[in-house]
Parts: structure tokens; C-alpha cells; sequence
């Protein structure tokens, strides 16, 4: 007989599904932490890894223009063309002016800049002819750099190239010998005046061709050469004659696999930061450094593109198809999908959809121009520091746009048969905010000169800057 208070064995609860239960919710609880994990992982592999590089990375330095743009610009200095030098016309003559045509492929008055400096070509008419001249402006204040220098007389307008920081060679080529002019800017004095080896009608010798900051002559086929004090030959680069880049001082010779880099100062060779046997192909420079696709030896069927710095040294791998975009800033696409990565490969942003056509760097937002018709341009802003995906512009930022203020951004008018000079557009909100106006059919023109945009009057015979009204 069971004693009051006991239960039968068989009513006593087994331990067994207790421990069972305690294993089942151990087992759950490491499944979702496992999930989590992973979850996490696939977190910070798609989007992650993308904020953290984005928090990270600094832009580069962005030229901003100097002068607030909200409002149409004012002139601002002033100087006339016989300010710089050219003496007025001869009585009955055409007036001197700081143009060359105003036909609509005319070639253009402004020979080049170096920061702030601007060098133009300048026309007055002589009892003998039409004579050319050299000039030079600051475009800070307006003053000029050296009293003009004349060049050459007669209806054929020079072809004016800088060679280093120091020099300026002009060319006249009347299709069976070349003359060069060669002028020291530090002074405007005339160094060299003579024939030259040089030529400038399309041909497959030693023809004159710029090339950043310097002055080249290349030979198809045979090789690339330096410009001297005197016009003349001086270092040599043998090679196919096609020049890439430059950045700086740096370029690059070569096609199809077989690229040579050297520098345009004095023809020094840089060797990359590559295994014998590699391939360079695609070359493709930046302000600060250039990519390359690199086919290793052995491995010809699966390049890779890396970055490199302009002594040649390695940077980083982009992917498969990766080229510059600004300082430090490279894209990599595929068939179906585009990164933006830094020059060590770092991913900053993914996009879906084609490569961009175009782009533009401002501050940290990067502008894709995401159409492939020239005349319905589709400008797609994302910022690299939040990812995020701005309004679309229809606007034009290719090669005709001149800068920004940070919120402005300014584009010129080319076509000098209509009567527009420039346009201004809110970067925010795509809206047209104001218009320059000039004669249709004149020499107006409008340029930027380091941080400030110049316009040449419409009658050619003065160059003024363009500020904030007052």
C-alpha cells in the first residue's frame, strides 16, 4: 500500500524531455546567431564595408571658381589689347585684336594657361600684312606678363605650343619647311628665331604635337621626340609613335601591349612596379597616377587592372575593367554593374546598370552622365560620403563647362553663330539661373583661367573677368 503523499513511479515526471527541450533551445538560439552572423557578414560585405570606406575617404581638393556665380557676372578688371602691347591699327586697317576668326571652327585665341598665367594670340593689320603676336595676362588682376612679342607677318597664323613652364614655340609651316619663334615667358624675350625640324600639316614625321605642358615631336612608327631651346631635336623614345596621358609631366608611348613611360621634361624612362614578362595595356592617366590593365606572365587570359603613382610604383587592383575618374578615384564595371573604388581598390559605391559615359568629380559627389547621346546628356549625381542618389540634371558638364562656385555650376556656348556666350545651372535643382549674352556671329568668347572666367569682348580688342555683382 503506497503511503499518503507518494505518487506511483509511474507519475513522476522523466528529466528526459526537459534535457531535450534545453538542447532544442540551445540549438535554436547558436542557429540564429549564426544567422545573424551571417546576416551581418552579407551586410558588410553588400553595404557595410561601403559606409565605412565612404566615412573614411576624403575628397580631393575641388578648384572651386573664386567668385560667387548665383547672380550673372559683372565685368570685373579690364585690359585692352594694345594694353598688352599689340599697337593699334595702321589708318585703314582692321582693328588689333585678341582673336584669331570668328568662323565656327576657328582655332581658338587662347593658346594655353599655367595656373593663373594665360597666354593668347593676338592679330594687328601692318602696311605689309597681317602681323601675329605673343601676349600674356594674370587673369587675378588683369595685368600683363610681358610686353607682346611679335611673331610673324602674313595671312598664315602661327601655331603656338608651351615647352616647360618657361617656354613658349611657335610654328609657321608653309608645306615644305617650318619657322620657329621661341619666346622665354619670364620675360617675353625672343630666345630663337629660325627653321625648325618640326612640321605642323598633318604628316607622319615629326609632327609638332602637344602633350601636356610640352612640346613633342612624333614620328609614326618610329618614336617620340623632345623640343629644345632652339626648336631642335633633343631626347628620343622609340616606340609606335602614340602618346597616352600625360599627368604631370609623366605619359606613355605604346599600343596594343607594349607601353613605354617616360618623362616630357627630359625623356627619363620609368619603369613600373611590375614583374618581368607583365603586358601593359589600356592605359589610361589620372592628375595624380595612372591605370593600366596587367597581363602577368602566364596568366594572359586573366588581367587585371591596378593603379599605379607616377614613379611607376603599384597602388592597388581595381578589378576587371577599372579606369580614373579624378585624383584618386577610379571606376570598375562589369557587364551589369559599376564600383566606384579609390586607387588602392577600396569600394566606396555599387551601382546597377552600364558604365558611366561620363563623369565629374565636384566636392564629393560624383556627377554620371548616364546617356550616350551627346545632345540629351543625363547627369546622375551620387554623394560618395552618404551614397546617396541625387536629382538628375539634363545638363551639359562635359567639356564645356567651365566650373563652379559649389552650387552654380557654369557651362560656355560654343557655337559662335548664336547669341550666347555662357549658361548657369543649380546643381541642385537642374533650373537654368542665368544667361550671358553676346553679338551672334562676333569674337566673343569666355574662358577659365586658374580660378576666374575671362570673356573677350565681341569686337576682339579687350579681355575683362567675370565677378559677383557688387
Amino acid at each position: 500500500m503506497l503511503e499518503m503523499g507518494m505518487r506511483p513511479y509511474s507519475d513522476v515526471p522523466s528529466p528526459q524531455p526537459r534535457s531535450r527541450r534545453r538542447t532544442w533551445i540551445v540549438l535554436a538560439t547558436a542557429l540564429a546567431v549564426v544567422v545573424a552572423l551571417a546576416a551581418g557578414g552579407i551586410w558588410w560585405n553588400a553595404s557595410g564595408s561601403e559606409m565605412w570606406a565612404r566615412a573614411r575617404w576624403q575628397p580631393p581638393p575641388t578648384a572651386y571658381l573664386s567668385s560667387p556665380m548665383g547672380q550673372a557676372p559683372v565685368p570685373g578688371w579690364r585690359t585692352s589689347v594694345t594694353d598688352l602691347g599689340v599697337p593699334p591699327a595702321a589708318p585703314g586697317g582692321d582693328a588689333a585684336r585678341i582673336a584669331v576668326s570668328n568662323e565656327k571652327y576657328a582655332r581658338d585665341a587662347l593658346i594655353d594657361t599655367l595656373d593663373n598665367r594665360a597666354y593668347f594670340l593676338a592679330r594687328s593689320s601692318e602696311p605689309s600684312g597681317t602681323s601675329w603676336w605673343l601676349t600674356g595676362l594674370d587673369a587675378i588682376d588683369g595685368h600683363t606678363l610681358f610686353p607682346a612679342v611679335q611673331l610673324n607677318i602674313g595671312e598664315r597664323a602661327p601655331e603656338c605650343f608651351l615647352n616647360g613652364p618657361d617656354a613658349m614655340v611657335c610654328l609657321v609651316d608653309d608645306g615644305s619647311a617650318a619657322t620657329a619663334w621661341v619666346v622665354d615667358l619670364r620675360g617675353g624675350e625672343m630666345t630663337y628665331t629660325g627653321p625648325t625640324p618640326l612640321r605642323l600639316f598633318p604628316a607622319r614625321t615629326l609632327k609638332a604635337e602637344r602633350a601636356g605642358d610640352y612640346l613633342t615631336a612624333v614620328t609614326e612608327k618610329e618614336g617620340v621626340y623632345g623640343v629644345g631651346p632652339k626648336a631642335e631635336l633633343t631626347w628620343f623614345i622609340p616606340g609606335s609613335g602614340a602618346v597616352w596621358g600625360p599627368a604631370k609631366d609623366i605619359a606613355a608611348q605604346g599600343t596594343g601591349g607594349n607601353y613605354v613611360f617616360f618623362s616630357l621634361a627630359d625623356g627619363h624612362v620609368i619603369t613600373p612596379d611590375v614583374p618581368d614578362g607583365a603586358v601593359f595595356d589600356e592605359v589610361r592617366f589620372n592628375v595624380d597616377g595612372f591605370s593600366a590593365r596587367v597581363l602577368y606572365d602566364g596568366e594572359r587570359f586573366n588581367p587585371t587592372v591596378e593603379s599605379f603613382d607616377l614613379n611607376g610604383k603599384k597602388i592597388g587592383t581595381l578589378g576587371r575593367k577599372g579606369y580614373p575618374v579624378a585624383a584618386g578615384l577610379y571606376i570598375d564595371g562589369s557587364v551589369s554593374e559599376w564600383k566606384v573604388v579609390t586607387a588602392e581598390g577600396t569600394r566606396l559605391l555599387s551601382v546597377e546598370g552600364h558604365d558611366p559615359y561620363d563623369t565629374l568629380l565636384i566636392g564629393s559627389t560624383l556627377y554620371v552622365n548616364e546617356s550616350n547621346n551627346a545632345q540629351m546628356p543625363h547627369w546622375q549625381p551620387y554623394d560618395l560620403k552618404s551614397g546617396d542618389k541625387g536629382k538628375s540634371c539634363e545638363i551639359h558638364l562635359d567639356e564645356r563647362y567651365l566650373g563652379t562656385d559649389g552650387t552654380i555650376a557654369v557651362r560656355k556656348v560654343t557655337n559662335p553663330q548664336v547669341d550666347l556666350i555662357a549658361k548657369a545651372f543649380n546643381l541642385k535643382t537642374c533650373e537654368m539661373v542665368w544667361s550671358l549674352p553676346k553679338e551672334a556671329n562676333s569674337f566673343g568668347r569666355i574662358w577659365r583661367i586658374g580660378d576666374t572666367l575671362v570673356q573677350v569682348s565681341d569686337d576682339g580688342t579687350e579681355l575683362n573677368s567675370l565677378v559677383a555683382p557688387s
